[in-house]
C-alpha cells in the first residue's frame, strides 16, 4: 500500500532510495540533449527487443489481411510499433538538431532560427544537419549518409508532423491515416536504422 498514490504525495522528488532515483535536468545544455537523445532510443531498443523476445514465448498472431492468409502479425509487436516508432523518429530528430547546433558554424541567431522554422520536421531539419555531416564523414561513408536520407524520407512520409504516432486521433477527432496498413519488420528495419544512425551520426563527427 505504500506506493499507492496518496494526497499531496510528490512524484518529482530529491532524496530517496538510491536505485530507485534518476536525474531528468542537467546543467549543461548538450549534457541535457545527450540525455534526451540517448533516452529516446535506448527507451526504443528496449521495447523492441522485450517484444521480441516476448513473441518467442506465445502464438498470438493473426493474418494481415483475407487475401493473404500467408502473411501473420504478432499482436504483441503490433501494440509496441507506435511507440517504438516515435521514439525512435524522436531520437532521430534529436540527434539531428544536436549535430547542427553543436557543430554548425552558424550564428546562434541563425541556430534559434532554425529550431523556429523546422520544428518536428525531418526533412527540413535535415537540410541544415546534412551539409555539417558531409563535412566532417569519408567519401567511403557516403552510402551509409544515403541510407539514413532514406530513413527519413519514409519516416517523413509516414508520420510528417510527430503526431500519427503518438496520437490515434487530430485535433478535430479525426483518425490519424497511417497511408495503409503495413507491415514493419521490427528486428531487421531497425536494427538497421541504428546501424545507419551510428555510423553516421556518431562515429562522423
Amino acid at each position: 500500500m505504500n506506493d499507492f498514490p496518496l494526497n499531496k504525495q510528490k512524484l518529482f522528488i530529491e532524496t530517496g532510495n538510491i536505485n530507485e532515483l534518476a536525474t531528468i535536468g542537467q546543467k549543461d545544455t548538450y549534457d541535457q540533449f545527450y540525455n534526451y537523445t540517448i533516452g529516446y532510443l535506448e527507451a526504443a531498443n528496449n521495447i523492441i527487443e522485450r517484444a521480441l523476445k516476448d513473441v518467442q514465448c506465445n502464438d498470438r498472431y493473426h493474418c494481415f489481411n483475407q487475401e493473404d492468409r500467408n502473411i501473420m502479425i504478432s499482436h504483441d509487436l503490433s501494440k509496441c510499433v507506435l511507440p517504438a516508432c516515435f521514439l525512435y523518429r524522436q531520437y532521430l530528430e534529436l540527434a539531428l538538431k544536436d549535430i547542427y547546433l553543436q557543430y554548425s558554424n552558424d550564428t546562434e541567431a541563425n541556430k534559434i532560427q532554425m529550431v523556429n522554422k523546422t520544428s518536428h520536421n525531418l526533412t527540413k531539419v535535415w537540410k541544415y544537419s546534412k551539409p555539417v555531416i558531409e563535412q566532417a564523414i569519408e567519401l567511403r561513408e557516403t552510402e551509409y549518409l544515403n541510407g539514413l536520407d532514406n530513413y527519413i524520407k519514409q519516416f517523413e512520409e509516414e508520420d510528417p508532423s510527430s503526431m500519427k504516432f503518438r496520437y490515434p486521433i487530430n485535433k478535430n477527432l479525426k483518425n490519424f491515416s497511417l497511408s495503409e496498413r503495413k507491415i514493419i519488420r521490427l528486428a531487421r528495419s531497425f536494427r538497421l536504422l541504428i546501424f545507419v544512425l551510428y555510423l553516421v551520426l556518431s562515429n562522423s563527427i
